[in-house]
């Protein structure tokens, strides 16, 4: 029972991690958002040619890796939790 109840425990840890990432990225994507505006209103609007291209490829990439951590693993991790939630359960 003690390796089922530590199973459990990586999987909300595991699954608190994933959505620190998916905070974090989204953060990111916002602090970006950001620099590009300042840009704007500055003399330094020039760099905003090499950062707009970055920022696309960025979002892009955010995006798929937010959809991977959620349709993959924070899934198999739900399904997991819900599996032995259940066996820890018909074990009481």
């Amino acid at each position: 029972m003690a390796n089922l109840a530590d199973q459990l425990g990586w999987c909300i840890t595991s699954k608190d991690h994933l959505k620190n990432l998916s905070d974090a990225i989204s953060i990111s994507q916002s602090n970006l958002e950001n620099i590009i505006l300042a840009l704007q209103h500055t003399g330094f609007s020039e760099y905003n040619q090499w950062l707009l291209p970055l920022k696309e490829q960025f979002d892009n990439g955010a995006t798929e890796t937010q959809t991977f951590i959620n349709n993959r693993h924070i899934k198999y991790l739900d399904d997991r939790v819900k599996f032995i939630s259940k066996k820890l359960d018909e074990l009481n």
